[in-house]
Protein backbone atom coordinates (compact mmCIF):
# COMPACT_ATOMS: atom_id res chain seq x y z
CA UNK A 1 0.00 0.00 0.00
CA UNK A 2 2.95 2.10 1.14
CA UNK A 3 4.61 1.67 -2.51
CA UNK A 4 1.27 2.50 -4.51
CA UNK A 5 1.22 5.57 -2.44
CA UNK A 6 4.73 6.24 -3.55
CA UNK A 7 3.39 5.91 -7.00
CA UNK A 8 0.25 7.66 -6.85
CA UNK A 9 2.21 10.88 -5.03
CA UNK A 10 4.80 10.91 -7.74
CA UNK A 11 2.32 10.94 -10.82
CA UNK A 12 0.39 13.46 -9.28
CA UNK A 13 3.97 15.99 -8.94
CA UNK A 14 4.31 14.71 -12.48
CA UNK A 15 1.13 15.89 -13.98
CA UNK A 16 0.67 19.06 -11.65
CA UNK A 17 4.73 19.93 -13.25
CA UNK A 18 3.10 18.89 -16.78
CA UNK A 19 0.23 21.15 -16.27
CA UNK A 20 2.29 24.44 -14.89
CA UNK A 21 4.62 23.95 -17.79
CA UNK A 22 1.82 23.86 -19.94
CA UNK A 23 0.09 26.79 -18.92
CA UNK A 24 4.03 29.11 -18.99
CA UNK A 25 3.73 27.85 -22.70
CA UNK A 26 0.15 29.31 -23.49
CA UNK A 27 1.26 32.67 -21.64
CA UNK A 28 4.35 32.80 -23.14
CA UNK A 29 2.70 31.95 -26.94
CA UNK A 30 -0.11 34.67 -25.89
CA UNK A 31 2.52 37.38 -25.03
CA UNK A 32 4.37 36.62 -27.98
CA UNK A 33 0.87 37.00 -30.07
CA UNK A 34 0.48 40.30 -28.74
CA UNK A 35 3.60 41.50 -29.47
CA UNK A 36 3.54 40.33 -32.58
CA UNK A 37 0.12 41.97 -33.50
CA UNK A 38 1.39 45.37 -31.85
CA UNK A 39 4.51 44.81 -34.39
CA UNK A 40 1.76 44.90 -37.34
CA UNK A 41 0.16 47.45 -36.21
CA UNK A 42 3.10 49.97 -36.44
CA UNK A 43 4.02 48.54 -39.74
CA UNK A 44 0.82 49.18 -41.28
CA UNK A 45 0.49 52.38 -39.81
CA UNK A 46 4.08 53.17 -41.34
CA UNK A 47 3.04 51.31 -44.61
CA UNK A 48 0.11 53.55 -44.30
CA UNK A 49 2.09 56.78 -44.63
CA UNK A 50 3.97 55.65 -47.49
CA UNK A 51 1.58 54.23 -49.17
CA UNK A 52 -0.27 57.42 -49.19
CA UNK A 53 2.70 59.54 -49.73
CA UNK A 54 3.11 57.26 -52.85
CA UNK A 55 -0.28 57.62 -53.72
CA UNK A 56 -0.01 61.08 -54.00
CA UNK A 57 3.09 61.16 -56.10
CA UNK A 58 1.74 58.55 -58.18
CA UNK A 59 -1.34 60.79 -59.08
CA UNK A 60 0.62 63.82 -59.77
CA UNK A 61 2.47 61.96 -62.44
CA UNK A 62 -1.02 60.25 -64.00
CA UNK A 63 -2.30 63.93 -64.15
CA UNK A 64 1.00 64.77 -65.50
CA UNK A 65 1.52 62.13 -68.16
CA UNK A 66 -2.48 62.85 -68.82
CA UNK A 67 -1.49 66.58 -69.93
CA UNK A 68 1.58 65.53 -71.68
CA UNK A 69 -0.44 62.56 -73.58
CA UNK A 70 -3.57 65.23 -74.57
CA UNK A 71 -1.05 67.64 -75.75
CA UNK A 72 0.70 64.99 -77.76
CA UNK A 73 -2.47 63.18 -78.85
CA UNK A 74 -3.80 66.90 -80.42
CA UNK A 75 -0.56 67.44 -82.15
CA UNK A 76 -0.68 63.83 -83.61
CA UNK A 77 -4.32 64.44 -84.68
CA UNK A 78 -3.89 67.64 -86.27
CA UNK A 79 -0.12 67.14 -88.16
CA UNK A 80 -0.26 63.49 -89.78
CA UNK A 81 -3.45 63.44 -91.52
CA UNK A 82 -4.45 66.99 -91.94
CA UNK A 83 -1.23 69.23 -91.84
CA UNK A 84 0.92 70.24 -94.90
CA UNK A 85 4.36 67.48 -93.73
CA UNK A 86 1.63 64.67 -94.24
CA UNK A 87 0.30 65.86 -97.36
CA UNK A 88 4.41 66.23 -98.46
CA UNK A 89 4.90 62.61 -97.11
CA UNK A 90 1.85 61.06 -98.99
CA UNK A 91 2.71 63.13 -102.43
CA UNK A 92 6.23 62.38 -101.87
CA UNK A 93 5.89 58.35 -101.21
CA UNK A 94 3.03 58.29 -105.20
CA UNK A 95 5.82 60.76 -106.50
CA UNK A 96 8.28 57.55 -105.94
CA UNK A 97 6.20 54.71 -106.81
CA UNK A 98 5.12 56.52 -110.20
CA UNK A 99 8.69 56.47 -112.44
CA UNK A 100 8.14 52.93 -111.78
CA UNK A 101 4.76 52.79 -113.10
CA UNK A 102 5.30 54.65 -115.96
CA UNK A 103 8.03 52.70 -117.07
CA UNK A 104 6.01 49.33 -117.07
CA UNK A 105 3.23 51.08 -118.87
CA UNK A 106 5.35 52.32 -121.39
CA UNK A 107 6.94 49.62 -122.14
CA UNK A 108 3.82 46.94 -121.88
CA UNK A 109 1.86 49.47 -124.43
CA UNK A 110 5.08 49.16 -127.65
CA UNK A 111 5.36 45.27 -127.27
CA UNK A 112 1.82 44.31 -129.27
CA UNK A 113 2.31 47.42 -131.25
CA UNK A 114 5.98 45.70 -132.61
CA UNK A 115 4.12 42.30 -132.54
CA UNK A 116 1.36 43.21 -134.96
CA UNK A 117 3.53 44.86 -137.48
CA UNK A 118 6.40 42.04 -137.22
CA UNK A 119 3.77 38.98 -136.91
CA UNK A 120 0.55 40.00 -138.96
CA UNK A 121 2.17 43.27 -141.69
CA UNK A 122 -0.84 43.08 -143.87
CA UNK A 123 -4.19 42.80 -141.34
CA UNK A 124 -6.61 45.65 -141.13
CA UNK A 125 -6.44 45.69 -137.72
CA UNK A 126 -2.47 46.46 -137.56
CA UNK A 127 -2.75 49.11 -140.12
CA UNK A 128 -5.49 51.14 -138.73
CA UNK A 129 -3.25 50.98 -135.23
CA UNK A 130 -0.32 52.08 -136.79
CA UNK A 131 -1.99 54.50 -139.16
CA UNK A 132 -3.46 56.06 -136.10
CA UNK A 133 -2.15 58.90 -133.69
CA UNK A 134 -3.61 57.25 -130.05
CA UNK A 135 -0.23 55.39 -130.05
CA UNK A 136 1.91 58.34 -129.65
CA UNK A 137 -0.90 60.20 -128.27
CA UNK A 138 -0.15 57.75 -125.30
CA UNK A 139 3.52 57.68 -125.33
CA UNK A 140 3.34 61.20 -124.87
CA UNK A 141 1.45 61.46 -122.04
CA UNK A 142 3.63 59.22 -120.19
CA UNK A 143 6.50 61.04 -121.05
CA UNK A 144 4.96 64.35 -120.63
CA UNK A 145 4.34 62.89 -116.68
CA UNK A 146 7.87 61.31 -116.06
CA UNK A 147 9.19 64.85 -116.94
CA UNK A 148 6.93 66.48 -114.68
CA UNK A 149 8.67 64.01 -111.80
CA UNK A 150 11.85 64.48 -113.10
CA UNK A 151 11.74 68.25 -112.69
CA UNK A 152 10.86 67.53 -108.70
CA UNK A 153 13.40 64.58 -108.05
CA UNK A 154 15.86 66.15 -105.61
CA UNK A 155 18.31 64.10 -107.17
CA UNK A 156 17.95 65.45 -110.28
CA UNK A 157 18.43 68.78 -109.11
CA UNK A 158 21.45 67.78 -107.51
CA UNK A 159 22.90 66.40 -110.61
CA UNK A 160 22.11 70.02 -112.43
CA UNK A 161 23.51 72.15 -109.40
CA UNK A 162 27.15 69.94 -109.44
CA UNK A 163 27.11 70.14 -113.63
CA UNK A 164 26.65 74.39 -113.79
CA UNK A 165 29.20 74.56 -110.88
CA UNK A 166 31.79 72.64 -112.71
CA UNK A 167 30.76 74.39 -116.39
CA UNK A 168 31.19 77.70 -114.77
CA UNK A 169 32.92 79.86 -117.71
CA UNK A 170 34.65 76.72 -119.12
CA UNK A 171 35.01 75.74 -122.77
CA UNK A 172 32.56 73.96 -125.28
CA UNK A 173 34.77 70.70 -124.66
CA UNK A 174 34.54 70.89 -120.90
CA UNK A 175 30.55 71.35 -121.78
CA UNK A 176 30.15 68.36 -123.48
CA UNK A 177 32.35 66.45 -120.62
CA UNK A 178 30.57 67.29 -118.13
CA UNK A 179 27.17 66.65 -119.84
CA UNK A 180 28.27 63.20 -120.38
CA UNK A 181 28.91 62.67 -116.51
CA UNK A 182 25.79 64.63 -115.77
CA UNK A 183 23.31 62.14 -118.44
CA UNK A 184 25.33 59.23 -116.60
CA UNK A 185 24.23 60.60 -113.17
CA UNK A 186 20.51 61.07 -114.62
CA UNK A 187 21.06 56.98 -115.78
CA UNK A 188 21.49 56.06 -112.21
CA UNK A 189 18.31 57.97 -111.03
CA UNK A 190 14.93 56.41 -110.99
CA UNK A 191 13.19 59.24 -111.93
CA UNK A 192 15.12 61.02 -115.04
CA UNK A 193 15.73 57.38 -116.25
CA UNK A 194 12.27 56.72 -116.77
CA UNK A 195 11.67 59.72 -118.62
CA UNK A 196 14.90 58.89 -121.21
CA UNK A 197 13.35 55.27 -121.13
CA UNK A 198 10.08 56.47 -122.75
CA UNK A 199 11.86 59.28 -125.11
CA UNK A 200 13.43 56.27 -126.84
CA UNK A 201 10.57 53.97 -127.18
CA UNK A 202 8.52 57.02 -128.55
CA UNK A 203 11.43 57.52 -130.99
CA UNK A 204 11.61 54.04 -131.94
CA UNK A 205 8.29 53.31 -132.09
CA UNK A 206 7.89 56.42 -134.53
CA UNK A 207 10.75 55.09 -136.98
CA UNK A 208 9.10 51.56 -136.50
CA UNK A 209 5.87 53.15 -137.81
CA UNK A 210 7.76 54.89 -140.61
CA UNK A 211 9.08 51.65 -141.74
CA UNK A 212 6.24 49.93 -141.59
CA UNK A 213 4.11 52.05 -143.99
CA UNK A 214 6.76 52.30 -146.35
CA UNK A 215 7.31 48.90 -146.65
CA UNK A 216 3.31 48.28 -147.78
CA UNK A 217 3.68 51.11 -149.90
CA UNK A 218 7.04 49.49 -151.77
CA UNK A 219 6.03 45.97 -150.95
CA UNK A 220 9.31 45.12 -149.42
CA UNK A 221 9.93 42.80 -146.50
CA UNK A 222 10.28 44.50 -143.31
CA UNK A 223 10.45 42.44 -140.06
CA UNK A 224 14.01 42.36 -140.16
CA UNK A 225 13.91 46.08 -139.83
CA UNK A 226 11.41 46.48 -137.54
CA UNK A 227 13.16 43.90 -135.41
CA UNK A 228 15.87 46.39 -135.12
CA UNK A 229 13.64 49.24 -134.76
CA UNK A 230 12.38 48.15 -131.43
CA UNK A 231 15.49 48.26 -129.60
CA UNK A 232 17.76 50.31 -132.14
CA UNK A 233 16.03 52.60 -134.07
CA UNK A 234 18.22 53.98 -136.27
CA UNK A 235 19.84 50.75 -137.12
CA UNK A 236 16.57 49.64 -138.32
CA UNK A 237 16.02 52.38 -140.38
CA UNK A 238 19.53 51.90 -141.95
CA UNK A 239 18.48 48.07 -142.29
CA UNK A 240 15.12 48.96 -144.21
CA UNK A 241 17.51 51.27 -146.69
CA UNK A 242 19.67 48.85 -147.33
CA UNK A 243 16.64 46.66 -147.86
CA UNK A 244 14.46 49.11 -150.29
CA UNK A 245 17.89 49.29 -152.65
CA UNK A 246 18.71 45.47 -152.37
CA UNK A 247 15.31 45.31 -153.75
CA UNK A 248 15.03 47.74 -156.17
CA UNK A 249 18.16 46.49 -157.25
CA UNK A 250 16.88 43.07 -157.86
CA UNK A 251 13.96 44.54 -159.52
CA UNK A 252 16.15 46.03 -162.05
CA UNK A 253 17.95 43.04 -162.80
CA UNK A 254 14.65 41.05 -162.69
CA UNK A 255 13.04 43.61 -165.51
CA UNK A 256 16.60 43.70 -167.32
CA UNK A 257 16.28 40.20 -167.57
CA UNK A 258 12.47 39.65 -168.71
CA UNK A 259 13.88 42.57 -171.99
CA UNK A 260 16.18 40.29 -172.96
Amino acid sequence: DKRWARVDACVGQRMISTLSTTHHIRVLCGSIAVSRRSGRGKAECALGTTSGHRQGLSTKGVLTRRRVVGTGARASSVSPGFGTKGKARSCSVAMKGLPETLFTIGTVAVLPLYGAMIGAPKAEMTQNAMRSHLPFMLMGALYAAAAVVSLQSVDAKALVDVFFANTNGDGVMSIARHALTLLSGFLATAEPASCMWLHLLSLDLFVARHVYLDSLALNVPAAHSLTLCCMFGPCGYLAHTFTKAFMANLEGEESGVVGH
